[in-house]
């Protein structure tokens, strides 16, 4: 019973943590800073949000922590420039690639096979993402595009390296935000807008998009396969153009509708399938 609470837990927080992040776009586009500026102050934020939450300033400097932090670092960093390079919905379609490269990595590590369901699940969320976002692609640019699917690659190298033995999923998060910050510091000093509204939005990203959503995230990685947890996080697309509708009155279309739908159905029949597979004797 324990380890099956355990796991509900697991899922849970993962859910949460992309429900957070599902924000981030829009608040993007709202701080009139570069793309470096908006990751460096959002990054340093968070990076004080772990210390407070941790209690302690010290970061454990391993290969897995500084591979998994230099992963996130580079995730942060491209999708901030793609959200600021191209629409929002083409880079968010495009990083929710990921969990084919996640499949792609665990296949290499394993030498097995990929499971049907999985590379199934895939497919269909990649899909129902797809259809969300169709009203709004094709307006972006290429280089936006191209750093979203980058972004995609390191964002499953952050979950591959982040459930292996021996991680360090905490430190790696510290790692990757200190790392953002040292990047994008020098084009943050020479921002000029620092009135309340852009700061307001910084911090809240950083707090909230970030920090609380990493935590989170770290929390639930240790407890589900990172593939589960990879589909989960496809809820974040699925939110952004409702929130969208809720803070600018925007309605939402019937292809993000039917998009919407074909994940949670994904979610769900992999969740039912995965569930069934745990259970099974032996």
């Amino acid at each position: 019973m324990r380890e099956r609470d355990e796991r509900a837990a697991g899922y849970i927080s993962v859910l949460a943590a992309a429900l957070l992040w599902s924000a981030g776009g829009l608040l993007i586009k709202l701080i009139p800073w570069s793309a470096f500026s908006i990751n460096a102050a959002r990054c340093l934020v968070a990076l004080f949000f772990k210390f407070a939450v941790r209690g302690s300033f010290r970061i454990k400097f391993t290969p897995r922590s500084a591979l998994g932090g230099a992963a996130m670092a580079a995730t942060t960093t491209m999708f901030a420039f793609a959200n600021k390079l191209t629409t929002s919905a083409n880079a968010i379609m495009l990083q929710y690639s990921f969990p084919m490269f996640l499949i792609l990595f665990v296949w290499l590590q394993t030498k097995q096979r990929p499971k049907k369901t999985d590379v199934l699940t895939s497919i269909i969320i990649v899909g129902g993402v797809f259809l969300c976002c169709l009203d709004s692609l094709g307006s972006g640019r290429a280089l936006g595009d191209m750093l979203a699917v980058a972004s995609g690659i390191t964002f499953a190298l952050y979950f591959f390296i982040n459930t292996t033995p021996k991680a360090l999923p905490g430190d790696a998060n510290c790692i990757g935000f200190l790392l953002s910050f040292l990047i994008g510091f020098p084009s943050l000093i020479g921002e000029r807008d620092f009135s309340f509204v852009p700061v307001l939005y910084a911090v809240l990203l950083g707090a909230f998009q970030l920090g609380l959503a990493y935590s989170l995230l770290e929390y639930g990685i240790r407890r589900i396969p990172a593939i589960s947890a990879s589909f989960i996080t496809a809820i974040e697309p699925v939110m952004n153009p409702v929130w969208v509708a809720i803070f600018y009155g925007e309605r939402i279309g019937l292809y993000a509708v039917a998009g919407s739908c074909l994940v949670v159905a994904a979610m769900v029949f992999y969740s039912v399938v995965s569930g069934k597979r745990q259970t099974k004797p032996g």
